[in-house]
């Protein structure tokens, strides 16, 4: 698409490897491109309300956490390696952009992380801790396997906390909880014709699809609601994440193309291998 001069919205990850994304944004920068990775969540206006109540109502900010689970471990695309699979690369974009979103794109001083192999060596469940030098935290968890894991995403400030209270990857609501109240805003979806999907709250995609005319008419290369460097910290976390838990995609690549093998039409039950990371930060 770059090649062809065509601006670009492209679905998470951008890439298995985190190196190949710094070279997609080269391209795009180089040929004056609008280029964005595809995480729905930061155009919501309850995201956006959310970004704004962390800078001015809930004081310092000294724990993010987040949850996402689906059970998906027969889903092909999620659990092999060759198309990509594992929880890291499906789920963790939307934990690590929330803390992001508040907590800042700096790559945090310490990245801790354990996780839970399939039989292809590719995860199915993981947990991250995050910690800044200034005391900033994050305690993130994500899985392909849980039945019932509440989509749940929470900021805690000296003086306040914020509630996602419903799905935060594509939310709705927003809390905001202090000693001497609790307000919840709420944000109804837009209505969208001919809307056919299986994700709750799909509609609000149309968020995303706006920002990215809005900046590819004002001429921008990327969307101040989600930059390149975000993207990029994103994926520099997973590269480390999966580093720590055994997962390696460098297989799938000879000299830099991806050679994965093809799509095979059956799916054996992974059987699961705990891992354990022995430098786990406390």
């Amino acid at each position: 698409m770059l090649a062809n001069n065509k601006h670009v919205l492209c679905e998470k990850p951008l890439t298995l490897i985190g190196a190949q994304a710094a070279e997609i944004f080269k391209i795009a920068e180089s040929k004056q491109l609008f280029f964005q990775e595809a995480i729905l969540t930061r155009f919501f206006p309850a995201t956006i309300r959310m970004q704004d109540f962390a800078k001015t109502a809930v004081g310092d900010i000294r724990l993010v956490t987040a949850y996402l689970g689906q059970n998906s471990a027969t889903s092909l695309r999620h659990v092999r390696k060759q198309l990509g699979g594992g929880s890291v690369k499906d789920r963790s974009g939307y934990v690590l952009q929330h803390a992001l979103a508040v907590l800042g794109n700096d790559l945090p001083d310490k990245i801790s992380a354990v996780g839970q192999l399939n039989n292809e060596t590719v995860d199915s469940t993981a947990a991250i801790e995050l910690q800044w030098k200034d005391g900033r935290m994050a305690s993130l968890g994500f899985s392909l396997l849980t039945t019932v894991m509440p989509a749940e995403a929470n900021i805690y400030g000296s003086s306040a906390t914020i509630k996602m209270p419903d799905t935060f990857a594509r939310p709705t609501a927003v809390q905001l909880i202090n000693s001497a109240n609790t307000t919840i805003e709420n944000y109804p979806l837009p209505t969208v014709l001919d809307h056919r999907t299986f994700l709750a709250n799909a509609a609000g995609m149309i968020y995303e699809a706006q920002e990215v005319r809005r900046c590819i008419l004002a001429g921008l290369l990327e969307s101040p609601l989600l930059t390149h460097k975000d993207s990029l910290t994103i994926l520099a976390i997973q590269d480390e994440v999966l580093k720590q838990i055994g997962v390696s995609y460098d297989s799938l690549y000879a000299n830099g193309v991806f050679v994965g093998s093809s799509l095979e039409p059956e799916l054996q039950a992974p059987v699961l291998k705990p891992v354990s990371c022995p430098n786990f930060y406390h």
